[in-house]
């Protein structure tokens, strides 16, 4: 059975309980619009926030956000200062992938044996295909942030010799 008011509410009683709920959406009562029969909402966030601005508005909704300690332990944290926690990640399944990144460019490090990357070199990375292909690896034109290998037979020596560590940190993961 559904709730049911025996007096009609308020306006700004259904303000008040709107207002509660929009802003944790990023939005606001329009009361320059809004009347007594119809309430609108406008935007309240924007697109172009700061690292500060993203952690201050984390930190006011609550929201938790997951680190990696120097024991490799992924712990829950609500921020409290921007400025300093910056090694946070947004999930815990991106602090374990954290952790195997850490693992990957070690790996390759070793597998390269000594090699660097020369500016303009082609080199290869290893992707996950949803396909029946799985992990494999391929040219890049040059390196992001991620472990680079020499050649492909490096990429996939490494790569058959530490599946699990390469498939946390390629495959998609549940949040």
């Amino acid at each position: 059975m559904k709730y049911q008011r025996k007096t009609p509410a308020k306006f700004d009683e259904i303000s008040i309980k709107l207002n509660e709920v929009a802003t944790e959406a990023g939005w606001e009562i329009d009361r320059s619009e809004s009347g007594e029969d119809r309430i609108f909402l406008k935007k309240t966030w924007r697109d172009d926030l700061t690292w500060e601005e993203i952690q201050n508005e984390n930190q006011r909704l609550g929201k938790e956000q997951f680190y990696v300690n120097k024991y490799s332990g992924i712990l829950s944290h609500y921020t409290s200062s921007p400025a300093l926690d910056r090694n946070l990640v947004p999930t815990l399944s991106d602090a374990l992938r954290l952790i195997t990144l850490s693992q990957a460019l070690i790996i390759a490090e070793y597998y390269n044996k000594g090699w660097e990357y020369a500016e303009g070199e082609n080199v290869y990375v290893l992707r996950f295909y949803c396909t029946a292909k799985g992990v494999e690896a391929y040219q890049s034109l040059g390196p992001a942030f991620e472990p680079i290998f020499k050649d492909k037979k490096t990429a996939e020596k490494a790569y058959n010799a530490n599946k699990e560590i390469f498939d946390t940190l390629l495959k998609p993961q549940k949040s």
